[in-house]
């Protein structure tokens, strides 16, 4: 029996479940995430204590950590000591890509999805590499020493967003998501912390729980991080670096402004933290052409920016990077 009396006491929520489902602390999950989904729980509610929720369900707080720990690996909550445990504001979506059996009312964000007008001359494209005499070689692996002539143009491209580098400091990955976790790879050991903005591109979160990653948000002003927020967690919550979309921010679509970028890089200097940018669409925002790696650069800070190129014959990141920090290896990741 509970010790305390619930029936007048106001709760956020107050699960049903049937204990005679095991193991409890799995059947208290589940109603945990179909809560959610079916829109009982909200983004952003706040979660009663766990102490609480144990008297509430005559268990033991153990059996309520459990559940709590398996409903945050799925990213439907997180947890912030002092604060409490909430709702995830992107708990509906924190898979890289949704189920076909989505919520009508949500938008696919993990992937960008060309217009099907494109199919068409994509299609045609298509058909006349397997007309070429060598077609063969659309279906093999590269060697080595084929991909100088792409990394020469890279750097032209590379160029036009206003970022100087060399062919030693570029790498080819099998799209963004291979660029993204061939980064965390390199640069983050199982158990380490990394900031992200409160909306963050899913693919992100996808590699960080494969790579045993922990994302910690930090708090946003004008739809942009907040560099009094990034310090605050840089001093407090044991960060290694950051990871941002300074460029047409994927889910907001906001472009951070210049002034911001120079109190980021400033900051990811003064704390040796590193920068990944995500910059997809950089060389689309033409009012922005200086980037943070331009603004921070120096022995022990590390910035890495992938641009994906989406064409007719290829489809791939590029990955690149300034003078690299200790620890760092980019070799085999790939």
């Amino acid at each position: 029996m509970p010790i305390n009396s619930f029936e007048n006491y106001p709760m956020s929520w107050k699960p049903s479940i049937d204990k005679t489902e095991k193991p409890i602390y799995q059947a208290l999950a589940g109603q945990l995430e179909q809560d959610i989904l079916n829109g009982v729980l909200l983004p952003g509610t706040k979660l009663p204590p766990q102490r609480e929720l144990a008297d509430y369900l005559d268990l033991n707080l153990s059996t309520i950590s459990k559940a709590f720990k398996v409903c945050e690996l799925k990213g439907l909550i997180s947890a912030t000591v002092g604060s409490g445990t909430f709702v995830s504001y992107d708990a509906l979506s924190n898979a890289y890509l949704l189920d076909d059996i989505k919520p009508s009312h949500l938008i696919e964000m993990g992937a960008t999805l060309p217009d099907s007008a494109s199919y068409e001359p994509l299609l045609l494209q298509l058909k006349n590499m397997l007309q070429e005499t060598d077609y063969e070689k659309w279906f093999g692996y590269g060697r080595s020493g084929e991909s100088r002539w792409q990394k020469d143009a890279a750097i032209k491209l590379i160029q036009r967003g206003g970022f100087e580098t060399t062919v030693d400091h570029i790498l080819f990955a099998n799209g963004g998501q291979n660029a993204i976790a061939a980064t965390l790879a390199s640069l983050c050991q199982p158990g380490d912390r990394i900031g992200v903005d409160h909306h963050t591109y899913p693919g992100l979160k996808t590699v960080a729980a494969m790579l045993s990653v922990q994302i910690v948000p930090i708090k946003s002003e004008n739809h942009e991080m907040s560099p009094t927020a990034f310090e605050y967690a840089c001093k407090n919550d044991n960060i290694k670096g950051i990871y941002l979309i300074p460029d047409y921010h994927n889910p907001t679509a906001h472009c951070m402004s210049v002034e911001n970028r120079k109190m980021i890089a400033a900051i990811a200097k003064k704390y040796n933290q590193f920068i990944i940018e995500d910059a997809t669409y950089h060389l689309h925002n033409i009012k922005t052409t200086a980037s943070s790696c331009i603004i921070c650069t120096g022995t022990g800070y590390l910035y890495c920016e992938f641009i994906e190129i989406n064409s007719t014959r290829i489809t791939t990141s590029l990955c690149s990077r300034s003078e690299s920090i200790q620890g760092a290896d980019f070799k085999g990741t790939l």
